[in-house]
């Protein structure tokens, strides 16, 4: 049971965005991918999530083509946070995060559905926010709705495994949070792939990546350029090859992870 992409290619006219790129997420494992603006990030995330078809290449979900998955059951079993989520109805903030049971529509009852929700308003620490207009809030409360959203869309009642893992993609899910709500992000999206489920998320910062990522995967100019645990790809040639940046590697004294520094 995975999710992964095989030799994927995505071009736009002239433009080769994603090169022959192979990825897996597997249950249970936290993916980040990162890399300099321009490398192909979401675009192959989209690839990954079926929003975007291959040039080349092919995206599977346990070993069906996407294009072959109903978009319904498809939903049940993946979620995507997108970069800018846009919403200009005036929700209520439970309304809002209610949108995503929309594909369990005759897969699962009324108190199931309020159950995943109620869930998701907490794991989103907005529980306090559920009776407030979503218009009204700042944007990232915004962004920890819709992370509720996402969340409440693949969650349900029990570990049915005949029903396949569960997947979450990211899509720089920490725009417009503080430092704070940043942290609980990436934490949240780790304590979902220890429960089982795959995650893959696309982060800028590379520190926050290695403090919670089992995986590391790197993307310059839409191919991927290294991908292991984060103690071999955060290393200062990588750094300074990808990011044109000088670094120093370090390793964390408290969690043992890497981090780097500007040198």
């Amino acid at each position: 049971m995975t999710l992964a992409a095989h030799e994927v290619s995505v071009t736009r006219g002239s433009a080769a965005l994603v090169k022959s790129v192979s990825l897996t997420v597997r249950p249970g494992e936290f993916v980040v991918v990162i890399g300099p603006n321009g490398a192909g990030k979401s675009t192959l995330l989209h690839a990954l999530s079926g929003a975007t078809r291959p040039t080349r290449g092919y995206c599977h979900l346990d070993g069906v083509a996407l294009a072959d998955w109903s978009p319904a059951a498809l939903a049940r079993r993946r979620s995507v946070l997108p970069q800018a989520p846009a919403l200009g109805f005036p929700l209520t903030v439970s309304e809002v995060v209610a949108l995503g049971r929309s594909p369990h529509a005759g897969h699962a009852d009324q108190m199931s559905d309020w159950r995943a929700i109620n869930t998701a308003l907490a794991t989103a620490s907005i529980a306090h926010l559920a009776e407030r207009s979503y218009p009204e809030l700042s944007g990232g409360e915004r962004q920890r709705v819709h992370l509720a959203r996402v969340l409440a869309q693949i969650e349900r009642e029990g570990r049915d495994e005949a029903l396949g893992a569960r997947y979450m993609l990211l899509d720089e899910p920490t725009n417009n949070l503080d430092l704070s709500h940043q942290q609980r992000l990436v934490a949240t999206a780790a304590h979902l792939a220890a429960r089982g489920d795959g995650v893959l998320a696309i982060l800028h910062d590379p520190n926050l990546a290695a403090q919670y990522a089992d995986r590391l995967v790197v993307l310059a100019d839409g191919a991927v350029y290294a991908n292991g645990v984060p103690e071999s790809v955060l290393t200062q040639q990588i750094m300074g090859e990808v990011f044109d940046l000088k670094t120093v590697c370090l390793t964390h004294p408290r969690s043992g992870r890497p981090y780097v520094l500007p040198g």
